[in-house]
């Protein structure tokens, strides 16, 4: 075979996401980070806690803080080389028919046409069917609620559900609560700086749960603060099913200028590791899984920088022509508070290293056969 057209074939293959590569499962690896955009009045201004993709570049947010219950739809664009989201602006948006519970992540469900959302206040993640996506829709409560098992008087008080993901390809929903349960440990305060042991925890359509111990880093010293918030704030699922983990920290001192905030995105495969009782209490011998780190990042508030972001919402976006996968996010801007912080919509890419390492020998094989070529 000409090098030249089997490379071609082989790169098509990598294209279009269906490249043979040997069983098992490689680190994820960062291909790009890009930079955080502020779209202003294009996205109404929220406290957006939530993002999922519902179909080619329509995404639905939920905010945490709105005066009813309510999705907001929105388009957003991205560069089909790099991912960097080229545009995002708002198309509609509809009420959920309940008031807002403190809602804090959403996921779509395509085989029930549904959503369901995190309302925090409840420590429950309610359904919402939905009838079309057009700005005259409908949605409306079913009556559903996952069961991830009995939260209640559990949970530090607005530090209970956080995080929703949806593994399609299982059917398997995902939570886990921002702080630790009250019998698994303190929260981080600007007072107790430790790590946080948390339950991941699943369940299927039949409620069959299984629970898994993460523990979270400690946060970093930034010095004096007057508070400290940190703690899960996000989660989606890979299509090998292998979750992403966005541990978020929030460092606020007096008067908010050199305010600064630590994003980490972990990589978790409970493949092979070991489940936790519903009745289990989580100790420094808790069976915590392991976890790789695939990106961090910082933002900061000060007199010429307002880059500071609070990230709460996380998703999968669109594969990329080159066949890596996009993430996005979205901050919480406490509805552009104080005129200063932003709705920030930022997007990063994820391969794993059989791609990575099939694309650069495929890429080291075209550059050898050009140089042979050219003597």
């Amino acid at each position: 075979m000409d090098i030249r057209n089997g490379f071609l074939s082989a790169l098509l293959l990598i294209m279009t996401g269906t490249l043979a590569v040997a069983d098992g499962k490689d680190s994820v690896v960062l291909v790009r980070e890009n930079k955080a955009h502020d779209f202003g009045n294009a996205i109404p201004a929220g406290n957006y806690s939530g993002i999922v993709n519902v179909e080619n570049d329509l995404y639905a947010l939920v905010s945490d803080k709105s005066k009813r219950g309510e999705i907001v739809f929105v388009r957003i664009k991205v560069d089909r080389k790099t991912g960097n989201i080229i545009s995002a602006k708002h198309v509609y948006t509809l009420p959920t028919g309940e008031r807002n519970m403190d809602n804090e992540d959403i996921v779509y469900c395509p085989r029930s046409r549904s959503f369901f959302i995190a309302c925090e206040e409840t420590n429950e993640a309610k359904e919402f069917s939905i009838d079309k996506f057009a700005y005259n829709a409908k949605i409306t409560p079913t009556g559903k609620t996952l069961d991830f098992g009995d939260l209640k008087g559990k949970t530090y008080p607005n530090r209970g559900t956080e995080s929703l993901a949806y593994d399609a390809a299982n059917n398997l929903f995902w939570t886990t609560t921002e702080c630790p349960l009250k019998e698994d440990g303190t929260m981080v305060t600007a007072e107790c700086v430790s790590r946080q042991p948390l339950r991941l925890i699943s369940t299927d359509a039949e409620g069959n749960r299984r629970q898994y111990a993460y523990l979270m880093d400690a946060p970093e010293d930034g010095g004096k603060m007057k508070s400290i918030v940190c703690g899960v704030s996000a989660m989606t699922v890979l299509e090998d099913g292998r979750l992403l983990v966005l541990e978020r920290e929030l460092h606020i001192p007096d008067g908010y200028l050199g305010a600064f905030s630590v994003m980490k995105i972990y990589a978790v495969d409970v493949e092979n590791e070991v489940q936790i009782g519903q009745g289990d209490t989580l100790s420094d011998a808790s069976p915590f899984v392991s976890k790789q780190l695939v990106c961090r990042w910082r933002t900061s508030l000060g007199l010429l920088s307002h880059s500071f972001a609070n990230y709460e919402g996380m998703c999968l976006g669109p594969r990329l022509d080159d066949g890596s996968q996009v993430i996005m996010l979205v901050s919480d801007s406490q509805n552009q508070f104080a005129g200063v912080l932003s709705d920030w919509f930022k997007s990063i890419v994820l391969s794993d290293e059989r791609f990575c390492n099939v694309l650069s020998s495929l890429c080291f094989e075209s550059v050898s056969y050009r140089s042979r070529a050219e003597r």
